[in-house]
């Protein structure tokens, strides 16, 4: 039997959402692991006694492998945690604390082997159900995941990480109703459970309702003011609503707090670009080559900066540039095609707008956009070919706006056939 005084780390392994909002998202890290201490654990840990061979040993051994876990120290913790448990094969807690370990090693398999052996030895250890569900979260067995958040949401109704976790799992899903409902679950649990918050305005955004992501942003930072992640996805929201006083004004903060925050300045770049501050522009997206030189969206986001300014050699060099780091980046072919476009290079714009399509064969802008091309070399029949499927796919996309557009230029362009 356990004694009273056991430690098992009331780890919660709580995630963050990986959603990446597009065209300017940040893909939101997993939070770290949560180790929680018993306040009395140093204290406990020097009045054991050890007596070899007796249950009393393996407790300490598993106290030692606690603190080692505590400090980051995995490799030592899962030695003395083995101990512990080559003494006491039926000590629940060092399974689990060993299942802690081999998570933080992201040795999934093995953490899901010791949570499972926590559980068949103490069925109702919630905390063992929702550990596993994380590791299998890791392993992207998403069903499995859940039915283990739902175990422990059994065990304690009250307990708000498996809400969270399990929202968060359903997100990887796209069940975005039910992500919502569990994480309305967790904070209702737990108001000022700030993770709950942030993971509900991730989905916010992915369904385009910024108010309510901004509000839920805007509760992570009145919890947690230093949150500079939260500032960042604020700003996000701010420019799909076009709040471009607040976007700027949230990225701002998000790079006081955190100056390697590299999204951060790609994003106020984009502000900038939109305010046509194009030297502003141009220093974010410097700053943010400087901080990661692989980053292929910001030398195609420079190019435009300078395009902008007419600054066209310089366009081209940083379009070839991000084309040497990735030959199949469509967008960098497709601005190169628009500078081309601008100088009146018609054929050479042609050429690349051919080989953005090729690589995203579904973007009615670059069908549209060659169909331009075609017309001002007076080739209609290309051109209406071109704008027809343009026209096609914003219909399949479910954008009116692209289509009725296209509709009317269509016409336009049979006009100028008849005559």
């Amino acid at each position: 039997m356990e004694g009273r005084d056991s430690l098992k780390l009331l780890k919660v392994i709580t995630l963050l959402g990986t959603l990446c909002l597009v065209p300017k998202g940040i893909n939101s890290p997993i939070r770290a692991v949560e180790i929680r201490e018993s306040e009395s654990f140093l204290a406990r840990t020097r009045k054991i006694h050890i007596n070899p061979g007796t249950v009393e040993t393996a407790q300490t051994y598993n106290y030692r492998g606690a603190f080692h876990a505590l400090l980051g120290q995995y490799e030592k913790a899962i030695a003395l945690l083995n101990q512990a448990i080559e003494i006491n094969p039926n000590y629940g807690n060092a399974y689990y604390n060993r299942g802690l370990a081999y998570g933080k090693l992201e040795q999934y398999e093995k953490a899901i082997s010791d949570y499972t052996k926590a559980v068949e030895i103490n069925p109702q250890d919630g905390e063992a159900y929702n550990n596993r569900g994380v590791a299998n979260f890791q392993l992207k067995q998403y069903e499995k995941a859940i039915s283990d958040y739902t175990k422990a949401i059994e065990m304690n109704s009250q307990y708000e990480e498996p809400y969270n976790n399990r929202g968060i799992t359903y997100t990887q899903l796209k069940q975005y109703s039910r992500a919502i409902g569990d994480f309305n679950k967790a904070i209702e649990i737990s108001p000022q459970y700030s993770d709950a918050y942030y993971n509900r305005g991730l989905v916010y955004s992915e369904l385009k309702q910024y108010q309510q992501a901004i509000e839920d942003y805007t509760k992570v930072i009145e919890i947690n003011p230093q949150d500079a992640v939260s500032y960042y996805n604020r700003g996000m929201a701010d420019g799909e609503l076009e709040s471009r006083e607040l976007e700027l004004s949230d990225y701002e903060t998000s790079l006081e707090m955190n100056p390697q925050l590299v999204q951060a300045y790609q994003n106020r770049g984009h502000s900038y670009l939109r305010l046509k501050e194009y030297e502003k522009a141009l220093a974010d997206y410097s700053k943010a080559i400087e901080m990661n030189p692989q980053e292929v969206s910001s030398y195609v986001s420079r190019g435009i900066a300078y395009a902008k300014l007419k600054k066209y050699e310089r366009a081209f060099a940083q379009w070839s540039k991000a084309l040497e780091k990735n030959p199949n980046y469509g967008s960098a072919y497709a601005n190169r095609g628009a500078a081309h476009n601008e100088l009146k290079e018609y054929h050479k714009a042609i050429t690349d707008y051919d080989k953005a399509i090729e690589l995203n064969p579904h973007s009615a802008s670059y069908y549209y956009k060659r169909g331009n091309s075609y017309k001002k070399l007076q080739n209609i029949q290309k051109a209406r070919e071109d704008w027809e499927k343009a026209a096609s796919l914003f219909q399949e996309q479910n954008n009116d706006e692209g289509y009725n557009f296209l509709q009317e230029q269509l016409k336009k362009l049979l006009e100028i056939e008849e005559k």
